[in-house]
C-alpha cells in the first residue's frame, strides 16, 4: 500500500481567534495496517487495535508491545490503563454486548447486559464503569429508543443515563469512580436535550481531562476550561477528542490538532476522500484510515 503524504501545514482556524496556527515541522507516519480502528486510552498513552480479526495489540505509554487473543467479532472500542473494552456482535441468543479485556493477564470478562436493552456499543471505558449508546427494547407499539447507559463491568450495576439521570446538571460519569458521580468543575454544566416517548431526554456526555472537559450532545460537540464560562464550540461531524493538554478534530478535509497549553493548532491534510478515524491518546495522536478491503491503515506520532 503507498503511504499517503501527511505533511502538517499552517492553516487559519475560524472557531476562536485566540487560538493561533502556528508552524507545524512534524508528520504522522504510518504504524500499521490493522483490521479495526485504533483506539486512544485519553489520559493514558496507551494505543490498542485489531492486528489480525483474532489478535489484539496494545502499544503501553512505554512502547512496550503486547498480544491479546480475543474472539472473532470483537473490536477494541476504548481502553485504560488496565482494561480494553471490546464490543461483540450479537448472536441468536445473546444482544450485541461489551466484553472487558484485562491486560494484566488477558483473561476476557462478558458485561451483564439488562434485559430490556437490546445492544451496547461501548463510547468509554474505567476501573469501574464503562459507558455506552444503548438500544432500549421495543414498547408496546414496536418503537426502539436510544439513549446512554452506564454499567459497572465490576458489579453488573447499571444506569440509565436519560429522563432519569441521578447525575443532574452539575456532576458527570466518572468510570474511574466506584459511586460513577463526580462533581463537575464551576461554571460548567452538562447540557440536556431531546424529549418525548420515542426521543428520551438525554443529557451530554462529558470527558474531562485536566481543567479541560469536552461535551458532546447529539451532533454537538463543545471545550470549556474550568473556571471560565467561553465555550468553544467545533462543527458538525467533528469527531472532537480530548488527550492530555490537547484536542484533536476534523475539520473539512484536515484533522486538526490544537495545544491547549499554547493554543497553537496543527492541521493536517487528508489527501483521500475517506474519512479517518481520530484518536489521541495522551499526547499523542492516531488516526485511522478505512480501505476497500475492509482494514484500515493507521498514522501516528508515536
Amino acid at each position: 500500500m503507498t503511504r499517503h503524504p501527511m505533511v502538517c501545514i499552517s492553516a487559519a482556524l475560524a472557531l476562536a481567534s485566540a487560538w493561533s496556527v502556528g508552524p507545524a515541522d512534524a508528520a504522522l507516519r504510518q504504524v500499521t495496517i490493522a483490521a479495526s480502528p485504533a483506539v486512544g486510552g485519553g489520559a493514558d498513552g496507551d494505543l490498542a487495535y485489531l492486528q489480525t480479526p483474532t489478535v489484539l495489540v496494545v502499544t503501553r505509554q512505554d512502547r512496550s508491545r503486547h498480544e491479546y487473543a480475543v474472539p472473532t467479532g470483537c473490536a477494541p472500542d476504548a481502553l485504560t490503563n488496565d482494561v480494553v473494552a471490546l464490543t461483540c456482535p450479537a448472536g441468536p441468543d445473546r444482544p450485541q454486548a461489551p466484553t472487558i479485556l484485562r491486560l494484566s493477564d488477558g483473561r476476557l470478562q462478558p458485561v451483564a447486559v439488562p434485559p430490556d436493552i437490546a445492544g451496547v456499543g461501548v463510547v468509554s471505558v474505567g476501573a469501574h464503569w464503562l459507558l455506552g449508546d444503548a438500544s432500549f427494547a421495543a414498547d408496546a407499539v414496536g418503537h426502539l429508543s436510544e439513549g446512554i447507559v452506564a454499567i459497572n463491568w465490576t458489579t453488573g450495576r447499571a444506569l440509565e443515563l436519560g429522563r432519569e439521570d441521578p447525575l443532574g446538571v452539575r456532576s458527570y460519569a466518572d468510570l474511574d469512580s466506584a459511586t460513577l458521580r463526580r462533581r463537575l468543575c464551576a461554571p460548567i454544566t452538562r447540557a440536556r436535550y431531546g424529549g418525548g416517548a420515542s426521543d428520551r431526554t438525554r443529557y451530554a456526555v462529558v470527558n474531562k481531562i485536566g481543567p479541560w472537559v469536552l461535551e458532546k450532545a447529539s451532533e454537538s460537540q463543545w471545550l470549556q476550561r474550568c473556571g471560565h464560562r467561553e465555550r468553544q464550540r467545533f462543527g458538525r461531524n467533528a469527531s472532537a477528542v480530548l488527550g492530555v493538554d490537547r484536542v484533536a478534530y476534523l475539520h473539512g478535509a484536515t484533522v486538526r490538532v490544537r495545544d491547549l497549553r499554547h493554543g497553537t493548532v496543527e492541521s493536517i491534510p487528508w489527501p483521500t476522500p475517506s474519512r479517518p478515524i481520530i484518536a489521541l491518546g495522551g499526547r499523542r495522536l492516531i488516526v485511522s484510515e478505512p480501505t476497500p478491503d475492509g482494514r484500515y491503515v493507521v498514522y501516528g506520532e508515536l
